[in-house]
């Protein structure tokens, strides 16, 4: 098995041993009422929903006559992959792979992938930053230091990221290393999307952000956690971003450790020991439904022929 893999594992194994070692187990209350029960299946049908918003997202940069069930289904299988792969964005590897037939080569493929999901981080990264405004003026909440300065570096990567997108100034220094030609392709396919495009799909990534978000809140509810929805909108983004580093197994320990740290402000209650390990369970559930789609997916019949001609024709600047 690869190093970094049996690190990242035994690094969310140490770091779930200390949060849990940490609980009071007499402290913990769970009572399987109907309400609780109505809590979870409702955040259970948000993050599944989000298949479609994330679908939605998508096509916004592939094109309208892009299939949608396509896309969906795509999106459940990228799920089910990020469940069992090291990183949070492990499926991302496998959406790329499923779209492939519908563009040129591979390279593109992962272009619109990764553009997709700086959409998303972007969005999140605003909804942190609006939530800790909030939070401090309402709440006179404060965070950890460290929560500030990943944020502020996180504000420079998102800024150099867009220049990059949108410019040729990176270029002129990428162009001493190798595969350049490539670089150039990737960078101009991606040029070549037209604004609107953005657009749209930073809409639908805003929708779909504010989900993440309500199903957390949803989840707390459903173990007995009352806590405000703005302490949701600043510490769910502020904890996703923060799944980005490839240092655990799909984000375990981290989230949790992260969860019981940032929300003791807004609850003394022991049961927030369990909002990670129930995000996750959620999660593994809608993670299941993707793997039930991949076993019963071919790729090459994935697409239609009028979704699979090569080249795609994006939605570009010169067709608006």
């Amino acid at each position: 098995m690869n190093r970094k893999i049996i690190f990242k594992i035994l690094f969310s194994f140490a770091l779930l041993g200390y949060i849990f070692s940490e609980i009071d187990y007499k402290e913990i209350k769970i009572e399987l009422t109907f309400e609780s029960l109505f809590f979870f299946l409702l955040a259970l049908l948000i993050t599944i929903s989000n298949n479609f918003f994330a679908a939605l997202r998508l096509r916004s940069l592939l094109g309208k006559d892009t299939s949608l069930i396509s896309l969906i289904k795509v999106n459940l299988i990228g799920s089910f992959f990020s469940i069992f792969l090291p990183t949070n964005f492990g499926g991302d590897v496998f959406r790329a792979r499923f779209i492939r037939p519908k563009l040129k080569n591979y390279s593109e493929a992962s272009a619109i992938i990764f553009i997709d999901r700086f959409l998303g981080l972007s969005v999140l990264l605003v909804y942190g930053l609006l939530g800790m405004i909030l939070i401090a003026l309402l709440e006179n909440v404060k965070f950890p230091n460290y929560i500030y300065l990943y944020l502020g570096f996180f504000i420079c990567f998102t800024i150099g990221i867009w220049i990059s997108v949108t410019t040729d100034k990176v270029l002129g220094i990428i162009n001493k290393y190798k595969r350049v030609k490539k670089i150039n392709e990737v960078h101009d396919y991606v040029a070549n999307i037209s604004k609107l495009a953005y657009f749209n799909s930073l809409l639908w990534a805003l929708v779909l952000q504010i989900n993440v978000i309500l199903f957390n809140f949803f989840l707390a509810k459903s173990i007995g956690l009352d806590i405000s929805l703005l302490y949701f909108l600043a510490i769910i983004p502020i904890t996703n971003l923060f799944l980005i580093i490839p240092l655990s197994f799909n984000g375990l320990g981290i989230r949790d450790y992260l969860y019981v740290n940032l929300f003791e402000g807004a609850t003394k209650s022991s049961n927030l020991y369990l909002l990670g390990p129930t995000n996750f369970f959620a999660n593994a559930i809608n993670g299941a439904i993707g793997g039930i789609v991949y076993l019963t997916t071919e790729r090459d019949k994935l697409w239609t022929d009028k979704d699979s001609s090569i080249p795609q024709q994006l939605p570009s600047s010169s067709s608006h």
